[in-house]
C-alpha cells in the first residue's frame, strides 16, 4: 500500500461546481460533486480536508495507549482489556479507524 498525499490538505470553493479538496502543491484531493446541498458539500469538503490531522491524532491516540499499558500493565499494548476503569472501545475504534485508513 502507498502512503496518502501528506497534509495540510485544505477546502477550495470553485465556482462553478464542484467543491475541491487541494494537497499542499494545489493539485486536488478530492472532487465534492453529488452531493444533497452546499451546507453538506462544505461540511464534506472540510471532513475530507482534516483527514490526514485525524489520521496522525488516532496514530498518537494508539501509541500513546500502547506505551501507558506497557509502563503501567505490563501488557504489549492496550487493547484486549480494561485498564484502571479505562475502556478499550476508544482505543479499538481508533485501532479500527486506522486500519481502515490503510487498507487493512
Amino acid at each position: 500500500m502507498s502512503d496518502h498525499t501528506p497534509g495540510p490538505w485544505e477546502v477550495v470553493d470553485s465556482q462553478p461546481r464542484p467543491l475541491r479538496v487541494d494537497g499542499p502543491s494545489g493539485r486536488p484531493i478530492a472532487l465534492i460533486v453529488d452531493t444533497p446541498g452546499a451546507d453538506v458539500d462544505r461540511a464534506n469538503a472540510r471532513l475530507i480536508a482534516a483527514t490526514p490531522e485525524m489520521l496522525a491524532a488516532l496514530r498518537a491516540f494508539v501509541e500513546a495507549a500502547d506505551a501507558w499499558a506497557r509502563e503501567e500493565a505490563g501488557a504489549e499494548t492496550f487493547y484486549g482489556g480494561t485498564f484502571d476503569g479505562a475502556p478499550e472501545t476508544p482505543y479499538r475504534l481508533a485501532r479500527d479507524a486506522i486500519a481502515k485508513a490503510e487498507g487493512r
